[in-house]
């Protein structure tokens, strides 16, 4: 069952199409990841080690990937940003010839075929000089590192498997990765207990570094400005498509690699749909339109929404309801401070959409936490300085919904701003784009 095991381990650095340019494209220094490397080493203690994968490509048709996009805790710890990789951290260390190393990054070996189709890879001791690995090694020796390590240890953190098992329909069997590898694991090592790695690493990804906080900012102010210019050439007949074009368009020339996720552009009817991506409809005089964005900056996300008035101008009962989230995410906003209930912001937010008797039109939690992943991991539990989520209420009416006058039928309102735990309160990272009914109908007459 090992020789299973280590088998699946190099189909999946084996398997992905060749690598795109650039391995490390991020503004974050090497000194930083080597840190929280280190860090990473003494949560984990002498007796242990982790292994990391990065990311495995995603294909749209038989050779041709899907954009890539790396894994977040591998990426997290190393600052690369292309597939095939692995890393291993082993803080007794293990010999290589005649030196003891702590951490090795294992990378596909060179190839000039390749390269000269898809650009150069990261070379072994590029991956030393310049990123701060203590070792590089090719890819095709992880197995025989993993089974060199496993007996020496008690302790081993894995990642999750994705996907956790294996549906196939023809036979309707399910097989479960995650129960045959640990089975396996334990019948050559039965000292071995495992963990996963995400138990340690989201902890750290938790608080922001001043460096990172940069980082998200720019990729916050980008997608503010883009916004902000989009929604000032909204107009009756447009369809979600073109809107979404233009959003994008304005991340792209501000220097964003990709989107964070798929952008949402929901007017009329599909305003009352949190997460509608279909982007299809014409946008209609008397319609609101729900514009949830971001950008995505070297891995990092940004998330804001905003609602608008296609005409331009909000009618009385788009407005009413625009207010009510409105004050329900200023209240929320204003009780952000070191040592608050992460949940109290949720109750606060949710307490005037109540009182206002729309309670049961506001249909999903409050926040999320932000950073590499658009909903990033985190402890959220307790405020702390440097802890960045979002705060999104929202109320969605369908059409003929009862009990409710029809004028509010197809009146969707999201708001939704990127918010920065300080030491003393908050700050409103994605104030570059107006939410005061006021501006942004000027925003629109312009």
């Amino acid at each position: 069952m090992l020789k299973r095991f280590l088998a699946l381990v190099m189909a999946f650095l084996i398997y992905a199409a060749p690598s795109f340019s650039q391995d490390a494209a991020n503004d974050l220094s090497p000194e930083l990841y080597k840190a929280r490397r280190e860090k990473l080493m003494q949560a984990i203690g002498d007796s242990s080690a982790m292994v990391l994968f990065s990311a495995t490509p995603k294909m749209r048709e038989w050779d041709t990937p899907y954009e890539y996009h790396q894994d977040s805790d591998f990426f997290y710890m190393t600052g690369i940003d292309k597939e095939n990789c692995a890393l291993m951290l082993v803080p007794q260390g293990v010999g290589i010839g005649e030196q003891k190393v702590r951490e090795i990054i294992f990378l596909p070996e060179r190839n000039p075929m390749a390269e000269r189709w898809f650009g150069e890879r990261l070379g072994f001791e590029e991956a030393k000089a310049e990123l701060g690995f203590q070792e590089a090694l090719a890819n095709s020796q992880l197995s025989d590192y993993i089974e060199k390590i496993l007996p020496s240890v008690k302790l081993v953190y894995v990642p999750s498997y994705d996907p956790a098992f294996i549906h196939e329909q023809v036979s309707n069997q399910r097989f479960w990765i995650e129960r045959e590898s640990q089975k396996a694991l334990r019948q050559k090592n039965p000292q071995l207990k495992i963990k996963k790695t995400a138990t340690l690493i989201t902890a750290m990804r938790t608080i922001k570094s001043p460096e990172e906080l940069a980082l998200m900012q720019q990729v916050i102010d980008l997608t503010c400005a883009s916004l902000r210019e989009a929604i000032a050439r909204v107009k009756p007949g447009m369809f979600e498509y073109e809107l979404e074009a233009q959003i994008e368009y304005g991340f792209k020339i501000r220097g964003a690699e990709d989107v964070s996720f798929p952008s949402i552009v929901g007017s009329g009817p599909n305003s009352t749909s949190p997460h509608y991506w279909e982007n299809r409809r014409k946008m209609e005089d008397g319609d609101v339109v729900v514009l949830d964005v971001g950008a995505d900056l070297h891995n990092y996300a940004a998330d804001v929404t905003r609602t608008i008035p296609v005409n331009g101008k909000f009618s009385p009962a788009q407005r009413e309801i625009y207010e009510i989230v409105y004050r329900a995410q200023d209240a929320a906003m204003q009780i952000v401070k070191p040592g608050m209930k992460f949940s109290d912001v949720h109750a606060t937010a949710k307490k005037v959409i109540d009182d206002s008797g729309y309670g049961k039109f506001f249909i999903h939690g409050t926040s999320h936490g932000l950073g590499l992943d658009t909903h990033d991991p985190g402890n959220y539990d307790v405020l702390a300085p440097g802890m960045v989520f979002t705060i999104e209420p929202g109320i969605y009416i369908p059409e003929n919904t009862e009990d409710i006058d029809q004028k509010y039928w197809n009146i969707g309102v999201r708001i939704e701003d990127d918010i920065l735990v300080t030491e003393s309160g908050y700050k409103l990272m994605s104030s570059g784009v107006p939410r005061e009914i006021s501006e942004l109908e000027k925003l629109m007459k312009k």
